[in-house]
């Protein structure tokens, strides 16, 4: 019975993960604020959590134990970068001494393109979130704080089927805006 149990969960956790990758990714850009660190972050919380072999016995648990654990890994990731933030490096420091000026100012140059890039992708994202509906933006909040379906359904004072379909309708505008960001860089 007990190897029986665990072949359900893992069959459970598999499919959630499968469904909730999207949305995952999703909530940690809205921490993160990057795409590619977001895309890392649930990568390496997803290998985790299929270490951990947790007992999951339904899939909406598997759900909030996915978007918990993306949420908290995002955070902890969020910190650390601010605290490496906070710490300034000269280009002198950055860069060996052996590497000729213009290799130099190819990677400074590199870095503003990649800053640069960033800065259009955060603006196509305050523009993709500013076209969220008002009731998508309130499932958009509440999702990204890792509260569960019951819980913003009690909040908002709607059925937990209204949460869902307003969290599918916000991720594929969500997911179109990455695909759009994508094709243009």
């Amino acid at each position: 019975m007990c190897g029986e149990q665990a072949e359900r969960s893992k069959a459970i956790l598999d499919e959630a993960i499968v469904r909730f990758l999207d949305e995952l990714r999703i909530i940690a850009f809205g921490i993160l604020r990057d795409w590619e660190l977001a895309e890392v972050v649930v990568d390496q919380t997803v290998v985790d959590v299929l270490r951990r072999k947790p007992k999951l016995r339904s899939l909406e648990k598997a759900r909030r134990y996915l978007v918990r654990a993306v949420r908290n890994r995002a955070l902890n990731r969020r910190k650390s970068e601010a605290r490496r933030g906070a710490v300034h490096v000269s280009i002198d420091e950055e860069q060996p001494s052996s590497l000729p000026p213009l290799l130099v100012s190819r990677s400074v140059e590199a870095d503003a393109i990649a800053a640069q890039t960033e800065k259009l992708r955060e603006a196509a994202l305050r523009k993709a979130l500013a076209s969220l509906t008002r009731k998508q933006g309130e499932v958009w909040d509440r999702l990204c704080q890792g509260m569960d379906y019951e819980d913003i359904a009690d909040e908002l004072g709607i059925s937990v089927e209204a949460v869902a379909a307003r969290k599918q309708r916000l991720i594929e505008r969500l997911r179109q805006f990455f695909v759009d960001v994508r094709e243009s860089s």
